[in-house]
């Protein structure tokens, strides 16, 4: 399992005109001599304003100004300024990734915001929230929150900044599930807002994003010149933790390629200015991806060093998606140095904490979310077709007739056309949508399929090399733990807990195989059964043989007594007979 070290740029909302670091300067010095002759609500509004100005170059420098704005209001207590004031402080501790306590402080304004009835702050809430959610491990939550700032949005009819952020980062939500075409589509969104309002800043972000992307659908040429582009604009205004993240997405890019000098200057680069704003989520990746420079040397030691702080970190800062990659890298480490328990024990780590997060239901509730919104807004927005139409009339001129010739009256009969109408409409629209939903949960279920076989696969394939690690250095060690340790991963990997879930997910997607098989060959054995379902998924010998924890020449054999069990000839096809169930 290939797991990137890469940050997408997620689109954090503050209300703040986007300007010049001269002009900022000149701003933050011109609010500044307003202090002293200002007092109350206006000395709150200036001493917010600074934070504002502040928060995303200079988090430290900040919180200086936000704590004088939160002493004044003290003495002057209002509603809509201490709920304001306890938004700004979520948004301050999201600037330094302490994610949990942001949290706390953006769940305080909403419901400080609902009392007011202020939809406008709400949804620039949501939308934050689901950023924290989404480095929290939790895109369920993360999405719910996206789409309820972005239901928000189009409800008070906002545009601009604000509604390119809410595409911004479902978008983000979207990549980091796989779902590359529909993050496209929202990135897409966004740039042509941000191209069409002259938003550099954002256009610099989704750029970014968008060459991210292009990486993973392997367009590496496309992707660095796009990320070369985000560069100057980040460099010229003074935005050090946007830059931080930039260097990091460049240096794995160089990573991926093998330019390791490259690579470590990127990511050098990253930490060292992660470390002057005290972003403590880019320190945290910085350390982790510089620890893979070291590792592809061969520097193990220095590179469990980064692996493990790099972990320290993710774990104080509440960003359990970075910890299922700090997992996985403090186990190839340990398996590297011979430490083949260590290793064992890391990698079941990262397993756990893999399912707890991607697990199939919370994805499928994701999905079931993207359709619902999708649904809603189709629903909005769908015209009969001209087919529709002329079904539509003729049943309307048959009805209009029958009612005339009953002598119902023109009234009626106009009434019970509409009725008519309206409801065979609601009819079309209904069962159009609900196919495109069946349509879309299928598709889904089949790739979530695919993807728990592959990491079946994945994990026996690195168990067994651990075994064969094991039994090379076993006269070196203790034969005791040697021993354990064998009969450690040999359970693991005929674990009947992944093969339960492979089955649900099997059965979601080709109902009732395992009932039809039985009755068609009731000889067929549970592992035969497995067998066929995997060939039934169209996976090759050594990724079946992999998934089974069998060898080339057990496959072999065990396509040839299945053939037994089922009667078939030297001409009939295996597969085609299993498809075919």
């Amino acid at each position: 399992m290939k797991t990137k070290t890469l940050t997408l740029l997620g689109f954090f909302f503050i209300c703040i005109s986007i300007c010049s670091w001269g002009q900022e300067n000149n701003k933050i010095d011109s609010l500044l001599n307003l202090i002293p002759i200002q007092k109350d609500t206006a000395l709150i509004k200036t001493y917010r304003e600074l934070f504002r100005t502040t928060v995303r170059k200079d988090p430290k420098k900040s919180k200086l100004y936000l704590d004088k704005a939160l002493a004044e209001l003290k003495t002057i207590p209002n509603t809509k300024f201490i709920a304001i004031l306890t938004m700004d402080q979520g948004q301050f501790y999201y600037s330094t990734a302490d994610y949990r306590k942001s949290n706390e402080f953006y769940k305080k304004a909403i419901g400080l915001f609902d009392q007011l009835e202020n939809k406008k702050e709400l949804s620039m809430i949501y939308n934050n929230l689901g950023i924290n959610q989404k480095y929290m491990g939790q895109p369920k939550q993360a999405l719910e929150s996206h789409l309820k700032s972005l239901r928000l949005k189009e409800e008070l009819g906002v545009t601009g900044n604000s509604l390119a952020a809410s595409y911004v980062n479902i978008g983000v939500l979207q990549s980091e599930l796989g779902n590359l075409k529909v993050s496209n589509e929202y990135y897409r969104k966004a740039e042509t807002i941000c191209i069409s309002e002259k938003m550099e800043w954002g256009l610099s972000m989704v750029q970014s994003n968008i060459a991210l992307n292009m990486e993973k659908e392997g367009k590496i040429k496309e992707a660095l010149e796009n990320y070369f582009k985000s560069i100057p604009y980040f460099e010229e205004n003074g935005y050090n933790i946007e830059l931080a993240k930039q260097y990091n997405l460049i240096g794995a890019l160089y990573n991926d390629l093998d330019s390791l000098v490259l690579a470590k200057e990127y990511f050098s680069k990253s930490l060292k200015l992660a470390r002057e704003k005290g972003e403590a989520q880019i320190v945290g990746l910085s350390t982790q991806n510089l620890g893979e420079i070291y590792f592809k040397q061969k520097r193990y030691a220095q590179a469990l060093k980064n692996f493990t702080d790099a972990l320290i970190i993710s774990t104080e800062t509440g960003t359990e998606t970075r910890m299922i990659t700090n997992y996985l890298k403090i186990a190839n480490t340990h398996a590297a140095m011979g430490n083949f328990k260590r290793a064992y024990d890391f990698r079941k780590l990262h397993f756990d904490k893999y399912d707890t997060i991607f697990k199939q239901e919370n994805i499928e509730k994701i999905n079931e979310l993207e359709i619902q919104y999708q649904t809603e807004k189709k629903e909005q927005q769908i015209v009969l077709q001209d087919k529709e139409i002329t079904v539509l009339e003729q049943e309307a001129k048959i009805n209009t007739q029958q009612r005339l010739l009953l002598g119902g009256g023109m009234t009626l009969s106009t009434l019970a056309l509409g009725f008519g109408f309206y409801g065979f409409r609601e009819r079309t629209k209904k069962n159009k949508l609900e196919k495109e939903k069946v349509d879309a949960e299928l598709a889904f279920k089949k790739k979530e399929l695919t993807t728990h076989a592959l990491h079946l696969a994945k994990k026996n394939e690195v168990l067994e090399n651990v075994k064969l690690k094991a039994k090379d250095l076993k006269s070196l060690g203790d034969a005791k733990g040697y021993q354990e340790l064998i009969k450690t991963i040999n359970f693991d990997q005929q674990d009947d807990k992944n093969w339960e879930s492979f089955t649900q997910y099997f059965e979601q997607v080709h109902r009732d195989f395992a009932k039809n098989v039985k009755n068609r060959y009731p000889e067929v054995t549970k592992n035969e059964l497995r067998f066929m379902a995997l060939l039934k998924m169209n996976m090759s010998s050594k990724e079946i043989a992999t998934i089974l924890n069998i060898s080339p020449d057990g496959i072999k054999k065990a396509r040839q007594r299945l053939r037994k069990k089922m009667a078939l000839t030297p001409e009939d096809s295996l597969e085609n007979t299993i498809l075919a169930i």
